[in-house]
């Protein structure tokens, strides 16, 4: 299990509270169920005019091999700058990948369509279509939760991975029930 959290600015308030708890959440459920999960959030520090300028930071909040301090750092996460889904994406997917267990799930969490120094548009959108195909050569299921206005969008991109969550408050629970389901088949 992996889950990657959209860390910009357009998820501050309400959407980084819901995000925080669902990743609390999760993390309570696997850990309790035995099913190793890695937690990562991520950000740009802001638009630049060229790429070249641009820092992606990823944020590991929790690793596979967990420690007391992961419940600390998921509750720390704080929103700022924008995003550049595809750098993110692929970085988390690559450490899933590596994992042994047959089935692997990696959950996105997002308010919007990337964002970040000439990187949006149709240009994020079929780069984010190429690595989630690369993902699913690599046997991994990515669902994607979208909490924002670039719903269509993202649905899009992601497919069948799509989730809708329009009453962010289902946020937190709805994650257990999807990993129950690909757990039962």
């Amino acid at each position: 299990m992996a889950m990657l959290i959209d860390m910009s600015g357009s998820m501050l308030g309400k959407r980084m509270e819901q995000a925080r708890l669902c990743a609390l959440c999760l993390y309570e459920f696997c850990k309790s169920a035995w099913i190793p999960i890695l937690i990562y959030g991520h950000h740009t520090d802001r638009v630049y005019k060229r790429v070249q300028n641009e820092t992606v930071y990823l944020h590991s909040l929790a690793e596979f091999d967990s420690d007391y301090k992961d419940k600390y750092r998921i509750a720390g996460m704080k929103a700022g700058g924008c995003n550049r889904d595809g750098a993110a994406i692929a970085f988390v997917g690559e450490k899933l990948a590596k994992r042994p267990e047959k089935i692997k799930l990696f959950f996105l969490i997002s308010d919007g369509f990337p964002n970040a120094t000439c990187y949006n548009g149709k240009k994020a959108e079929e780069d984010l279509l190429k690595i989630k195909e690369k993902l699913e050569k690599k046997r991994i299921t990515m669902l994607t939760v979208a909490i924002g206005e670039d719903k269509e969008a993202i649905q899009r991109i992601y497919q069948e991975g799509f989730l809708d969550i329009s009453d962010l408050e289902q946020l937190p629970y709805l994650l257990p029930k999807q990993i129950l389901k690909y757990i039962r088949r």
